[in-house]
């Protein structure tokens, strides 16, 4: 079957249109191979040369949804925190941090796993600061003992559109006090578009984010890492500032199927659970093998342990007035 701009080679339906198992390639050279349904590509299929990515997963009416991961002891699972995995229904918890395993992805139990989910918690990341003000209380004692564990460990910040994206990184070092061989910094984005269009627009947000980027990586010697969703990569990523673009991502998308962006980790669920804490939460994995990790760690780990300036101290009074005039 072909036309001036497609060429395809499979199986029809009555009405002559790709049906099942086939294979269509456009003029310039795009390549779809897979399954159809009443000449919409619709199941699993792979394509290849119409995106900057290999694509290659289930498809619905035309749309890409992506790869439906299979979950298993050999991929690399973290988890991120916050004071949400202390104050669990009005009381306040420990974290058992010699039990830490992963004990289901999903409480909701509709991830695709082989073998049974117990699974090593191989990073961790704390919230350390949110805005110019805000701290969390349990950063620094989870933190430290993060550390004594040997976890990999690294913190991360809440970003507000309301301030200044340098303002906001000062207050997150002076909290955070990232240290040499920590993971690299988080910058966590996710304001509403309401909140973006407040503050500017995308001009506006991308400006603030890269002021943030800036004054992190010069203190810590690594480019910082930027968690956002699927959909604000989708809206607000096109003309990022090339400091922003430098950033490795960490995308949050829950579903069974894995995001379609180049990215360093995924949080694929906000319903997991960990022996040693209470309550939900957010399971990731990383986008790569164990060998990929190890590569990951060295190449981006903080190389120069923070220190906040000096505060020059008030001059003492001598005791003698100066006369007005």
């Amino acid at each position: 079957l072909q036309t001036d701009s497609t060429r395809y080679e499979g199986r029809l339906s009555a009405c002559r249109l790709p049906q099942r198992q086939g294979r269509m390639t456009a003029a310039d050279g795009a390549t779809y191979w897979g399954e159809w349904t009443a000449g919409e590509r619709h199941g699993f299929g792979i394509a290849i040369g119409d995106y900057t990515m290999v694509r290659a997963g289930t498809w619905r009416r035309n749309e890409f949804v992506g790869e439906r991961m299979v979950y298993t002891a050999d991929r690399v699972y973290g988890i991120d925190i916050a004071k949400y995995q202390h104050i669990v229904g009005g009381k306040t918890h420990a974290i058992d941090w010699k039990r830490l395993r992963i004990t289901s992805l999903d409480r909701a139990g509709d991830r695709r796993t082989l073998g049974h989910q117990d699974y090593p918690v191989s990073f961790i990341y704390i919230k350390a600061s949110e805005g110019t003000t805000i701290t969390n209380r349990f950063y620094a004692a989870d933190i430290a003992a993060a550390r004594r564990r040997g976890f990999p460990v690294g913190a991360y910040h809440f970003f507000r559109t309301t301030q200044s994206g340098r303002q906001q990184a000062l207050h997150f070092l002076r909290t955070a006090r990232p240290q040499r061989g920590d993971m690299a910094p988080v910058l966590d984005v996710e304001p509403t578009d309401a909140a973006i269009c407040r503050m500017g627009g995308k001009e506006a947000l991308h400006r603030e984010m890269a002021a943030w980027v800036r004054t992190v990586k010069e203190a810590c010697g690594t480019l910082p890492v930027i968690y956002v969703s699927q959909s604000f990569v989708h809206k607000y990523f096109d003309g990022l500032p090339h400091e922003v673009a430098a950033c490795p991502t960490w995308i949050a998308r829950y579903s069974n199927y894995m995001p379609v962006i180049h990215m360093t980790h995924w949080q694929l669920s906000p319903r997991g659970r960990v022996a040693g804490i209470k309550g939900d939460v957010d399971i990731n994995v990383f986008n790569g093998s164990k060998d990929d990790f190890h590569a990951f760690l060295s190449q981006t780990q903080v190389t120069s342990t923070y220190t906040p300036p000096k505060q020059s101290k008030p001059r003492a009074r001598t005791g003698k007035t100066r006369r007005r005039r």
